[in-house]
């Protein structure tokens, strides 16, 4: 198994010592578990899919000079993918996700790229250990703002619907459905506009070939999760899981 770590709070990517060789500890709210020169406890988990599942951690300590004096609270807290991989062909995928955002980190910081045209997770480190179904990926990575596109999207619809039967339940003409769809063509276009150069910078080395609303994120950007009474100029987006990802070349 391998392991290599960006350093947490820099803008560097180290080499560190390969991973262990002993069995994935089970995650779980509560867990505490060690994965490359770093130890996380389980808060939450933020989601899961048919072979993986992500996990809200918290970081309990970090490597001298990682710059974790007056870390607050959010910033300690990152992501940490959990892929289940149960033949090569699947932990070759996994393990390329991994390459393929330690490598566009790199490209960044060679291109001297500002962060804000990759909104993309920061791998932070990972390993590879072995358990009874195959082996597991654990990727550590910065955690997205926001929510899923497809959950707020749900409860933008809601909340809509229940606005426009208020104002009928009071005798007020509710917004036309025209008005609906312009705070939509508004939040696409400023999707394009801010995903676009990501995935163009993407291009140049992989096809991200799962880009829908379950993995972009939605934020506000002043305050974190976007309220539905926000004006759509407000939205920030986020693409997230490269775990589909193919070489461009």
């Amino acid at each position: 198994s391998s392991q290599r770590t960006a350093a947490m709070g820099s803008e560097q990517v180290i080499p560190q010592h390969p991973g262990s060789n002993k069995e994935a500890v089970e995650l779980y709210v509560g867990a505490s578990v060690d994965v490359g020169s770093h130890h996380f406890r389980v808060v939450d988990q933020l989601g899961s899919g048919s072979y993986s599942t992500v996990w809200l951690v918290e970081i309990l300590d970090r490597r001298p000079g990682e710059g974790n004096a007056g870390a607050t609270t959010d910033e300690q807290r990152v992501a940490l993918k959990d892929v289940l991989c149960k033949n090569h062909t699947a932990l070759r995928q996994a393990l390329y996700e991994v390459q393929l955002m330690l490598g566009l980190e790199r490209k960044r910081l060679l291109d001297d790229t500002p962060p804000s045209k990759l909104r993309l997770p920061l791998c932070l480190t990972y390993e590879v250990h072995p358990n009874a179904l195959g082996s597991a990926v654990r990727t550590a990575m910065t955690r997205l703002p926001g929510e899923q596109l497809d959950g707020w999207l749900r409860k933008a619809a809601d909340a809509a619907s229940q606005s426009d039967a208020v104002a009928a339940s009071v005798g007020r003409a509710p917004p036309t459905w025209t008005f609906h769809l312009q705070r939509g063509c508004e939040m696409a276009s400023l999707m394009v506009r801010q995903l676009g150069p990501t995935l163009d910078y993407l291009s140049t080395m992989a096809w991200h070939r799962d880009v829908n609303s379950h993995n972009i994120m939605v934020s506000s950007a002043a305050r974190g999760m976007l309220s539905s009474s926000d004006t759509s100029m407000q939205a920030s987006f986020w693409l997230c899981d490269l775990g589909l990802a193919v070489d461009s070349h």
